[in-house]
């Protein structure tokens, strides 16, 4: 080996700029930086604002045929009275967290001007079965007032 040779292999490549590692597309069109964790620019946020009621509310549909995986949540309570309300947020379409086939996210009571944030690792918060939706329920109707979501969640396959 020559010393020209020795001195780029200890120098490096001068050719050669190294750069960030591109996405693979996946066979669905889906952009990932690794294999089964979504790219953090898949992350999606929305706002929820309703009036405190016990019917089941949908928060967030899915599209045809993905699971929706959750991400962060934020709950803040706006009453008119001072009574604590607890709110399921789940995802199914069924009546409560309890229900057959629902898949619980996280039960918590808010009570007063609260609010309520909880966040899971990447790839590990709670995801639902195909085209389930994010539910959410009070479970009081006397505290009246508005509850605010915000929900970051990711699709997948």
């Amino acid at each position: 080996m020559s010393n020209r040779a020795r001195a780029a292999e200890r120098t490096g490549r001068r050719d050669y700029a190294p750069t960030v590692r591109p996405r693979a597309l996946q066979p669905d069109g889906l952009l990932r930086y690794s294999p089964n964790y979504p790219d953090p620019s898949e992350t999606r946020t929305l706002y929820f604002s309703h009036a405190v009621t016990m019917t089941r509310e949908t928060v967030v549909t899915p599209s045809p045929g993905k699971r929706l995986r959750i991400v962060h949540l934020r709950a803040i309570h706006r009453p008119t009275f001072s009574t604590a309300i607890v709110v399921e947020v789940y995802l199914s379409t069924g009546p409560s967290i309890g229900g057959a086939g629902s898949t619980p996210v996280d039960a918590f009571q808010v009570s007063g001007t609260t609010e309520q944030t909880r966040s899971w690792t990447r790839g590990q918060g709670p995801r639902g079965a195909r085209d389930d939706v994010l539910s959410i329920r009070e479970s009081s109707t006397a505290a009246g007032g508005f509850l605010d979501l915000l929900v970051d969640y990711t699709e997948e396959r």
